[in-house]
């Protein structure tokens, strides 16, 4: 029997020390992380079922392990998780080995998911806790307590859990937190069982979450904390540790302590104290994705028996749940109901709570967020396109089962904030998104360079929806640079003094805008003919010179380059001199050739003058040709002077009339004849020069062509005057020209012949 004895404690030396050297994963980092919401697990039960609960140090004599695991039940989903259970005591023998050990298991359940039929037929939750309560304490032999291999027998069944569905795993450990066996052996069996336990739950990622029964605080153990830490390596300081361990001391504490274990589940509780007696009213939101279901708890604030009650629930669209539509939706015990409501309506719910008496009762609400809802952020423009001092539009939306959520119910109850932050320091930095319908929208203008990361959160009653981080650089970029045509100056007589140019046309920058530095680099011209104003670039064209300007421009990071401005100056004074002078030359010569041809035309041809007799007719009518002076004769004369002059030489006229017989015809008009004058004149006529007579009596004015005629009233004699040009003006194309030049020289010595046989008379007869 010894050597058996001895092979046995070798096996198990070679087997620990087998199970040391396998590399295990890596155990859990002390982290402030909780589980996330909704998720399903494994669930092993570890009920104390040892004497000890009920002896004459009672640890919990009124049964706060019952109340604490109908409270538990109660908050758990109904659907998803696997669930069993362990209730011990202890090895009532001396036998360490491992079927002796497990002699004091008092029950051992499969495990079961939560929404298949028990092996009873009814509901697994049900079935699971009428075992435990079957199984109750060892009620022969108060002295016997192996936590250890109670937990390893429920770390063994989980980890065989988890390899066939994956899903993570938790214990929940109720006990008064004293090991107590008997023999040596088995006490140390029992102790290298529960050091075995917690290692390797802490390296399998099994959590335990811990309830110390200890009525009235007699026993003084940190047995049970101990094992906490070991298993979730974590410490007692931490905010994991708060949320994994409770101490139960008197039954108005159970189910506070159960608000522990729901923060441990990842659940959010919206109210922890709400008290009330009689009646209450209240109002609560449910978001509109994301909830799975909504817990309502209602337990008695001091351990008494929960008093009759009356619940109705008014949901979002008016409808109510009342009477027994609650008590199905209800899971109660001695000190506590909790009405469950799965997928529930999203929008404002109303809760109405009356209690027969004057029990103080004690509500808290749990919402339960769906592992399945996720949040995306998207950036406006793309991340590549970003710029310093460039606005950004930051967009988060939620979605649920990979489907965007489209509809502005979705979002009641959200409220999103953007955190960018710093790839160099790993600083994070909120801002509040605004609700846009269907998304939350942050508009901002991006004003640092580096690396940065962005991300949106959504939140509702603490539950946080984080999307993956958007990483995204905001680097500089050099400015644009284009060089300005060559500016050709020109100064002088008539020019501007100035030259003005906006230097900023001609270059631009993503981040800075127009907004860059303009320094002078470099010049070949004169320095003083030149200055900069910001991008404005004045020149003085008289002293700029001849040559080129480089300013360097810079934005605000420093990079940049050269801008180059080419200017040649000239001076327009000697053109301005040459052009003035060729004017004038140019304006003498036409009129010069204006004058010219003015005298070279003369106003002959023939004046014919008819007189008309009024009062008898035709009859007494007679024309007569005048004479027309020539270019040297006097510019004006009356139509008396002419007649006279005609009559002195001529004796015999038209129609046979002698000079004397029309003086003696026209003596009493003699006096109106000089009052009729004529003048000879040169104009312009549709681009040519045009030689006439100008004819005026009194009031009345007219210019004698070869096309029209001018008709006198004297009284009782009528006046007539034509004139005709001479046929080789008429026939002439170019008055300085070689045609009719022989016919012009003749009519000039005709001319002059006639001038000098009119002076030689004497002007007193006329």
């Amino acid at each position: 029997m010894r050597k058996i004895s001895k092979w046995l404690c070798l096996i198990l030396m070679l087997v620990s020390l087998t199970i040391s050297l396998v590399p295990a994963p890596a155990a859990a980092q002390e982290t402030e992380e909780i589980w996330t919401t909704g998720q399903r697990f494994n669930i092993m039960l570890v009920i104390d079922g040892s004497g000890s609960l009920i002896s004459a140090e009672t640890t919990d004599p009124t049964g706060m392990r019952y109340e604490l695991l109908t409270d538990l039940m109660g908050i758990l989903e109904d659907d998803g998780h696997r669930l069993g259970a362990v209730v011990f005591s202890g090895n009532k023998g001396t036998n360490a080995s491992d079927e002796a050990m497990q002699s004091g298991i008092r029950l051992k359940t499969d495990m079961l998911y939560v929404d298949e039929p028990a092996p009873d037929g009814g509901l697994v939750k049900d079935y699971i806790s009428k075992m435990i309560i079957k199984a109750d304490v060892d009620r022969s032999d108060r002295c016997r307590t192996d936590v250890g291999t109670a937990l390893l027998v429920a770390e063994r069944e989980l980890q065989k859990a988890q390899k066939e569905n994956g899903l993570p795993s938790l214990v929940f450990l109720f006990t008064d937190g004293v090991t107590d066996v008997s023999h040596p052996p088995v006490a140390e069996k029992a102790s290298e069982n529960l050091q075995t336990a917690t290692r390797e739950m802490s390296q399998n990622g099994i959590r335990l979450f811990g309830a110390f029964l200890n009525k009235d605080g007699k026993i003084q153990s940190s047995e049970i904390a101990d094992m906490v830490c070991a298993a979730n390596s974590i410490t007692r300081t931490s905010e994991q540790f708060a949320n994994s361990y409770v101490e139960l001391t008197d039954m108005d504490k159970c189910h506070e302590a159960v608000n522990v274990l729901m923060r441990f589940l990842g659940y959010t509780l919206v109210d922890d104290d709400f008290v009330f007696v009689g009646r209450m009213d209240d109002d609560f939101v449910v978001p509109g994705i994301g909830v799975e279901e909504i817990n309502i708890r209602l337990y008695t604030s001091d351990g008494q028996d929960l008093p009759r009650m009356n619940v109705i629930l008014t949901q979002p669209d008016g409808s109510q749940i009342t009477g027994s539509a609650v008590d199905n939706i209800s899971r109660s015990s001695r000190t506590i109901r909790t009405i469950k409501i799965q997928k529930p309506m999203a929008g404002q719910w109303h809760l109405r709570v009356e209690v027969v008496g004057n029990t103080t009762i004690r509500c808290s609400y749990g919402k339960i967020y769906s592992m399945k809802i996720s949040s995306d952020l998207t950036v406006s423009p793309e991340v590549s396109q970003l710029l310093v001092n460039g606005k950004a539009t930051f967009t988060g939306i939620l979605s649920r089962d990979g489907k965007v959520a489209s509809d502005v119910l979705s979002y009641a109850g959200y409220t999103a904030r953007l955190e960018i932050k710093d790839s160099m320091t790993n600083e994070i930095t909120p801002y509040d998104m605004d609700p846009a319908g269907t998304s939350f929208v942050k508009e901002m203008t991006l004003s640092e360079y580096g690396d940065y990361e962005a991300r949106v959160v959504f939140t509702c009653d603490g539950i946080e929806v984080p999307s993956a981080f958007v990483p995204y650089s905001l680097q500089n970029h050099a400015p644009e640079i284009s060089n300005p045509n060559p500016q050709k100056i020109k100064y002088g007589p008539m020019q501007e003094k100035t030259t003005e140019m906006d230097l900023s046309l001609y270059y631009k920058d993503a981040e800075d805008g127009k907004n860059l530095n303009l320094t002078l680099a470099r010049t070949d011209c004169n320095e003083a003919g030149f200055s900069l104003n910001g991008s404005k670039l004045t020149i003085t064209n008289a002293e700029i010179g001849e040559g080129s300007i480089v300013f360097l421009v810079t934005d605000s990071q420093g990079a940049g380059g050269e801008m180059v401005v080419k200017v040649s100056s000239k001076n327009v004074l000697p053109i301005f001199i040459a052009l003035c002078v060729g004017s004038l030359l140019a304006l003498i010569v036409v009129l010069l050739v204006i004058i010219r041809s003015i005298n070279g035309m003369k106003v002959e041809g023939e004046l014919s003058v008819t007189f008309r007799n009024l009062r008898v007719g035709d009859q007494n009518s007679f024309s007569m040709e005048l004479p027309m002076p020539g270019s040297g004769a006097a510019k004006r004369v009356t139509l008396k002077t002419l007649v006279d002059r005609i009559l002195k030489y001529e004796t015999t006229r038209v129609n046979g009339l002698t000079a004397a017989m029309i003086k003696d015809a026209l003596s009493s008009y003699r006096d109106s004849l000089d009052q009729i004058t004529l003048r000879q004149v040169i104009r312009f006529k549709k681009g040519k020069l045009v030689a006439g007579l100008q004819v005026r009596h009194e009031k009345e004015s007219c210019i004698l062509t070869d096309e029209n005629e001018m008709a006198i009233d004297l009284g009782e004699i009528g006046v007539s005057l034509n004139y005709t040009a001479p046929e080789s003006v008429e026939e002439e194309d170019d008055f300085f020209g070689n045609d009719g030049r022989e016919e012009k020289r003749r009519e000039s010595r005709r001319d002059r012949k006639r001038k000098r046989r009119y002076e030689d008379e004497d002007e007193d007869s006329f």
